[in-house]
């Protein structure tokens, strides 16, 4: 009886085919035929090819070579997409540091605005989401002492964060007992690209802008000033 099967590589001294009925088979020979040819498997006594059987792994190496693929693929894809940066979440207690968020709401980085906030990137666990993340840069800031007046300012990189995680965080602070703090949460998306090139917050950036427009201060001297008395200046 004659079973018919496709050829679907040749390599280890034989030909892998596939059945009609699904199965993986190893069989010596047909090394002359093309890939995707049509065989004859005999296997009723008169042998036109000697069936073997293999381990396996041999006997189904296509289909794991496959799902291998698959894996690998949907792995990079995930990694991609954790690595890839959301939105940011800036906070500014003259120490200031960046919180950068992937799109599930997870810290893939901590960077420092200034010098102050260095040492306080450095100790902030990836992973956190954004509660965790800015209730753990708040207390890091206090202890650490870099904080002034208990002020502190914390700026939204998009509105659509801002009214979404400023209420969580809100009440994260809170339950943390962090509410003594004379905290400031705004938008500054708009303020996001100068202040990088002046090396301070959004939150700070946008503070001193307002405070500007009735000072006789330069927008310079208001970014030098501790955050406390920045902030009286628009009180």
């Amino acid at each position: 009886m004659n079973k018919k099967a496709i050829i679907l590589s040749h390599e280890d001294g034989g030909t892998y085919v596939l059945e009609k009925n699904g199965s993986f088979t190893f069989v010596k020979g047909h090394e002359n035929k093309l890939i995707g040819e049509e065989i004859d498997l005999d296997t009723n006594g008169i042998k036109k090819t000697e069936v073997i059987r293999q381990p396996f792994f041999r006997q189904y190496k296509s289909m794991l070579i496959a799902a291998s693929l698959v894996i690998m693929i949907a792995l990079g894809g995930f990694t991609w997409m954790w690595n890839a940066e959301s939105h940011s979440i800036y906070v500014d207690m003259n120490a200031g540091v960046e919180l950068v968020f992937n799109r599930f709401n997870r810290l893939i980085t901590a960077n420092a605005i200034n010098e102050d906030g260095e040492e306080i990137a450095y100790t902030i666990d990836r992973g956190l989401n954004p509660s965790e993340a800015v209730v753990h840069t708040v207390n890091e800031i206090y202890e650490n002492g870099s904080g002034e007046n208990n002020a502190a300012v914390i700026a939204f990189s998009d509105n659509g964060t801002y009214h979404e995680k400023a209420p969580a965080i809100a009440d994260a602070l809170y339950e943390n007992g962090l509410d003594h703090l004379n905290i400031k949460k705004l938008y500054a998306n708009q303020c996001s690209s100068r202040a990088r090139e002046l090396g301070v917050s959004p939150g700070r950036l946008c503070i001193a802008k307002q405070a500007y427009t009735n000072s006789e201060l330069s927008l310079y001297d208001l970014l030098d000033m501790p955050l406390g008395d920045l902030k009286h200046k628009i009180s």
